[in-house]
């Protein structure tokens, strides 16, 4: 049932991190503690009253709009900065990285090339310009802005990162590997690594060494067991791909429950999708997929009863739901045609042609 398919073949990783730490200070705050400066509400628009102040002011709520992907920030404020404090080398470089997370990638080059933004902190200019280039396409340049950072802080298993994305962009997957085993090397808990090397491997059919990366994950992340679990699918380990999936039901992931029973259904192990389906409306009596797999494994046995109850239950929660009534009016339908036979079964007059017994003198 494709109602349940819920995981694609590979978890998408997000973008790289932002922004490695750095000594050197904007005004009286080091620049990586200015994100932390002041509070957030997500409800909360950008306060327009400090475009006016500018200064620290300006830049610790942009800072903040920053840290939390610029969700309270809009194209106006943008705008509404730059026409009023647009000469601070600081604030052109916090816009230029708002406009790469819009998308617009020139835009956010040009406010690089502000006079003074040569000056700023060379690691934080060189990374924003590196995501910018590799977003464009221009890998080289990518590189180069990479590798210039790299001089300057060789320890970051993030620029190792981010260097082998640009040559999984340019499809050089052998280089793409070495740099994440050296990001590996230099940082064994950044989970994405694991997860791109086991992406990477088992691409090519190596489903060995994309579950040994995978193994190197000695948390309880919910993202690995799901890449994991596909990695054991394209393997034909289903068997193990379950366990970890009734584990991660057991915990209370209904998603690996609804997971099982699509399995389940596609090879017909009808009182395996029950099973689990009963297991996810222990913790959820309004979980929809779950429901639906009793109707119609209901349906499919033929307790029409059983199922009419477990569509109606969908009906109760959403009543213009058009699979239940659906499965509604089918069922009724076999009600109804099985009514019909037995009638018609009924109302078939019976003929006795049995001889009559006659008794004899013998008999007596």
């Amino acid at each position: 049932m494709k109602r349940y398919s819920i995981y694609t073949p590979w978890i998408v990783l997000g973008g790289v991190l932002f922004f490695s730490a750095c000594s050197q200070k904007y005004g009286r705050y080091p620049i990586e503690a200015m994100t932390e400066v002041g509070s957030f509400n997500d409800q909360v628009l950008f306060d327009e009253d400090v475009v006016d102040l500018g200064g620290e002011a300006l830049v610790q709520s942009l800072l903040q709009s920053r840290k939390y992907s610029w969700a309270n920030f809009s194209l106006s404020d943008a705008k509404k900065v730059a026409q009023r404090q647009g000469e601070s080398a600081y604030v052109s470089f916090l816009l230029a990285d708002y406009y790469y997370h819009m998308g617009q990638y020139d835009k956010a080059l040009s406010l690089l090339e502000t006079e003074g933004v040569d000056e700023l902190p060379q690691l934080q200019v060189d990374d924003l310009k590196a995501q910018i280039y590799s977003e464009i396409g221009e890998y080289a340049m990518a590189i180069d802005l990479i590798n210039s950072a790299i001089l300057i802080n060789r320890g970051s298993a993030r620029l190792y990162g981010q260097k082998a994305e640009v040559y999984l962009k340019m499809s050089d997957s052998l280089s793409a590997i070495a740099y994440y085993e050296k990001a590996w090397e230099l940082d064994s808990t950044a989970v994405d690594v694991p997860l791109r090397m086991a992406q990477l491997y088992a691409g090519v059919k190596e489903f060995d060494r994309a579950i040994a990366w995978l193994d190197r994950v000695k948390v309880d992340n919910l993202e690995v067991k799901k890449v994991k679990i596909e990695t054991l699918r394209s393997q034909g380990n289903d068997a193990r791909a379950n366990v970890l999936l009734a584990e991660m039901l057991a915990t209370g992931d209904l998603q690996s429950g609804e997971e099982l029973m699509a399995y389940f259904t596609e090879v017909r192990q009808l009182d395996s999708v029950l099973y689990y389906s009963t297991r996810i409306l222990e913790r959820d009596s309004t979980n929809l997929p779950a429901l639906f797999g009793k109707a119609e494994v209901f349906d499919t046995k033929g307790y029409f009863s059983s199922s009419l109850r477990y569509y109606e239950s969908v009906l109760e929660i959403d009543s213009l739901n058009e699979e239940a009534l659906d499965g509604v009016r089918k069922v009724n339908g076999k009600i109804a045609y099985l009514r019909k036979i037995k009638e018609q079964k009924e109302s078939i007059p019976s003929f006795d042609f049995a001889p009559k017994s006659t008794k004899t003198l013998d008999d007596e």
